[in-house]
């Protein structure tokens, strides 16, 4: 028997580790990452020289391009190189191109790094979840090489795994792994959820082997005690060059426009109510954890509102919680599943707060009744420690009585 796991996600990559090493420690395993931020050609070869899965593959679906390139011009931010950014733009057209014609496992073979191959015939089950369609296509093509003949696995990958989403995908599912089975809002019409034991901080061995691989140092730690921490969600701001448009712009760019727009009211309202967070919490700091994916202008405007930035933003919050003693906190975030996570993921004392502020940020999005019933039920099995203000006022009366 052989499985296949496929991460889009630092957590996810987390998980699958967790899975491989205590629940299938005899089966042999592959896995691919989804390459989409920095760092993850050096963490594959990590995780490659630990042998933990037999084959590491790196897929990487876009390059970036001569858009990508204006962009980090108008903004001022280094980045690609101008004629490096010509050549990825053709190898794009080309990608795409080819997509249209070839079979879809040459054209995910296209993509795996160091000219790897994957034969998607040889698996006997597979774990992902269908966030990204390269997901389903991964999933599908092993489904159809092996005839039907193959487990479909989800896993854990927070807040979206206990949603509804999490037990959809192009065929059906068979299993889903999850830290806390129980929360999920689709538990008593699914009863096949596998419990994905927690990472215990005392598993020395395991936890030195995740500071490997996700390249955690000892200078890395941080004192967790008594800080405010802000979870940051990578909406994206207004791109500067699309902000006070007038004339021939607004009209050549007005599509780009409308699209960046529902995201960037969000991303404004988040660093209002951060600003909020930051004078009434004076003189405490409140220190921000960055979203692995956000871009990286966010600091300067966390900065600007006066937050500070914690260490080695890049490394996943999980992997800081099974390296820090963290107790007392106070954590703010729009819905981030990161803060749920570190009590489902992480044996821990339950002493740290959290305070969620999607009502009055989120309600109009599609899934919000379903995000309210997951973070409810949290709420009430931690009434002592969560607090969801149904809207601005409720905040700021909570933080003006101090925490």
């Amino acid at each position: 028997m052989k499985a296949l796991f496929i991460c889009l996600t630092d957590y996810q990559l987390l998980n699958a580790i967790n899975i491989k090493v205590h629940l299938l420690k005899d089966t042999e395993a592959d896995i691919i990452i989804f390459n989409n931020k920095e760092g993850l050609v050096e963490l594959t070869e990590r995780l490659e020289s630990t042998k933990i899965f037999s084959n590491v593959y790196l897929y990487t679906e876009k390059f970036e391009d001569v858009h990508k390139y204006f962009r980090n011009l108008s903004e001022n931010t280094e980045g690609i190189a101008f004629f490096e950014a010509i050549r990825n733009t053709i190898k794009n057209i080309y990608i795409k191109c080819m997509a249209k014609v070839e079979d879809q496992d040459k054209n995910i073979n296209r993509g795996i790094g160091k000219n790897k191959k994957i034969d998607f015939s040889q698996y006997h089950t597979v774990f992902g979840i269908e966030t990204k369609s390269f997901v389903s296509q991964c999933i599908e093509l092993v489904f159809n090489a092996r005839n039907g003949e193959c487990i479909i696995n989800s896993i854990d990958e927070g807040l979206a795994s206990y949603l509804r989403d999490g037990v959809r995908g192009v065929h059906h599912i068979d299993n889903i792994y999850l830290y806390e089975p129980e929360m999920a809002v689709y538990r008593n019409k699914f009863s096949n959820i596998i419990r994905i034991p927690k990472i215990n901080k005392d598993n020395k061995m395991f936890i030195k082997m995740i500071n490997f691989i996700f390249n955690f140092q000892e200078e890395n730690k941080f004192d967790f005690r008594r800080k405010i921490i802000f979870f940051d969600q990578n909406w994206d701001a207004m791109p500067k060059y699309l902000r006070n448009m007038s004339g021939f712009k607004k009209v050549l760019l007005g599509k780009l426009y409308k699209k960046h727009l529902k995201e960037s009211r969000i991303y404004d309202k988040k660093m209002e109510l951060f600003e909020s967070l930051v004078k009434k919490s004076l003189p405490q700091k409140v220190f921000v954890k960055l979203h692995p994916r956000s871009d990286k202008n966010f600091i300067n405007d966390y900065i600007e509102k006066g937050g500070a930035l914690l260490p080695n933003i890049k490394t996943p919050w999980e992997v800081f919680g099974c390296n820090c003693d963290i107790k007392n906190n106070v954590w703010v975030t729009i819905h981030s599943s990161a803060l749920s996570a570190y009590d489902f993921t992480i044996q821990n004392d339950k002493n740290n707060k959290f305070i969620f502020l999607y009502k009055f940020v989120l309600n109009n999005e599609e899934n919000f009744e379903e995000i309210d019933s997951f973070f409810e039920k949290f709420r009430r099995e931690n009434s002592d420690r969560v607090f969801i203000p149904k809207n601005e006022m409720e905040l700021l009366s909570y933080l003006e009585k101090g925490f």
